[in-house]
This record gives C-alpha cells, structure tokens and sequence, in this order.
C-alpha cells in the first residue's frame, strides 16, 4: 500500500473514531438555523443592491454597456470594467440611447444563463 493511501485511510479511520464526520457535522449544523431562515426557499437570489457605474462604451444596437463598476454585492464581484447585456424591459431601458461616454449611472445587475444583465438602469 502507498503512502499516500496510508494517510488516507489513517485520516478516515480517526474521524470515524472520534465522530467527526463531515455529513454529522453538516447535519449538527442545520439544526442550529433559525426557523425563519430555514422557512425561506433554498434558491432565493439575494436583494439586487444599486451599483455606482462610469459608461465607457453604449452599443445601442446590440443593447450593450461597457461600464467601469463598483462593487456588484448581490453577485459577489468586485469592481472592474465590463461589458453588459441590457435586459429587454428592464426598468431605465428606454434611458441607453441617451447615455454618453464618461456618464454616472446607476444599475442592478443579475447572473442569467452565464451572462450577467442589467435588469435595472437610471441616472443618480
């Protein structure tokens, strides 16, 4: 037998023997959440918060937005500078053939089918 495999199974025997196993644990764990936490739908999204944008590119046509961003909380990103797709009847659509280059917006961005779209635009 390998090394490698010893240590394994040395590592499984002793949280065998010392009852910890990650599924009990995982377990213990679920039993301490509040009722009204464990009342809520497993797949809720979290609350799409505002985010602070510069407009560096408006493709109109493909209903895109180049913007430099802050901090996308409800997505867990940080801010870098990206391209969006525009939500057909997000709230605020009918504002990107207005917007300018260098611009402040404000958005709500979610994560659809591996694209991130703004689902909500307006000016500050």
């Amino acid at each position: 037998m390998n090394t490698q495999r010893k240590i394994l199974l040395s590592l499984a025997a002793a949280a065998v023997m010392s009852g910890l196993s990650p599924l009990g644990q995982a377990h213990e764990h679920a039993q301490h959440t509040s009722t009204a936490a464990s009342a809520a739908p497993a797949a809720m999204p979290q609350a799409q918060s505002w985010t602070d944008a510069e407009i560096r590119r408006v493709d109109v046509t493909a209903a895109k937005l180049t913007l430099k961003h802050g901090e996308i909380k409800n997505l867990d990103m940080p801010p870098m500078t990206m391209v969006f797709s525009l939500k057909p009847g997000a709230p605020g659509a009918e504002l990107l053939p207005q917007l300018k280059i260098g611009e402040r917006i404000l958005f709500q961005a979610e994560m659809a089918q591996g694209k991130t779209l703004v689902v909500g635009l307006k000016r500050p």
